[in-house]
């Protein structure tokens, strides 16, 4: 068994990365560390705990990623779920923690929640869940009216602003000691009173990796010279 540590150790002051690894003449291409990022739906009750809630991971890269949310292909994704008993709001989190030495970016638009009703008479309802309206709304710091930042460090999570548009939501994790995101406040989570089960879809895009330190493990490698 050969086992390989690696840990990165920037230069002071030097920017963070992402790093992958192959090792020629066993490894068929570049093999990446898997590094995590959660989109979790949350049941909570009327108090606020937490009643059940269900995780949705994204790793890797999207199809059709171009190195910019802005310019990249998103993946539409949807979910449905029942409501569980006791449960009294629909919260949404976004974390960059799957663990803290994920590093990437994630992109979020497009997030709606529809409610369908016990009662078949009524009609679904369709929440947006993505306000236009909000603080600095221009800028890559805003907070969109509803949402709130949470994490270790605040930064990561920002907004793309977009002209005529909700923004798009992000986050930008560049340090494998960090991790941050997004989650919905109590005046955007969606009341579940006579609800049955929940629709919730979005769009998502993302380039997700890893930046600290891990093992990598090669068993009965034929003799031979190699290449790392």
């Amino acid at each position: 068994m050969l086992d390989v540590d690696f840990a990165p150790k920037p230069a002071r002051g030097a920017e963070p990365f992402r790093y992958r690894f192959q090792l020629e003449g066993m490894d068929p291409g570049w093999r990446d560390p898997i590094g995590v990022m959660r989109f979790t739906v949350r049941f909570n009750d009327a108090k606020g705990n937490a009643v059940s809630g269900e995780e949705f991971d994204a790793h890797g890269e999207s199809p059709g990623w171009t190195g910019s949310p802005e310019t990249s292909r998103f993946i539409a994704r949807r979910e449905t779920l029942e409501v569980p008993a006791g449960a009294a709001r629909l919260q949404i989190w976004l974390s960059s923690a799957g663990p803290a030495q994920t590093m990437g970016v994630y992109a979020l638009d497009a997030l709606t929640v529809t409610l369908i009703p016990r009662d078949p008479s009524r009609k679904p309802e369709v929440i947006e869940m993505i306000s236009r309206d909000g603080s600095l709304m221009d800028t890559s710091a805003g907070t969109p009216g509803g949402w709130a930042r949470h994490g270790t460090s605040l930064s990561i999570a920002q907004i793309a602003p977009r002209d005529g548009k909700a923004p798009l939501i992000l986050m930008r994790d560049d340090r494998p000691d960090s991790f941050g995101g997004w989650q919905t406040a109590p005046e955007r989570s969606a009341p579940l009173d006579g609800i049955s089960r929940v629709h919730i879809e979005w769009n998502e895009a993302y380039s997700i990796g890893w930046g600290g330190p891990v093992r990598q493990s090669y068993a009965y490698l034929p003799a031979g010279e190699y290449r790392l």
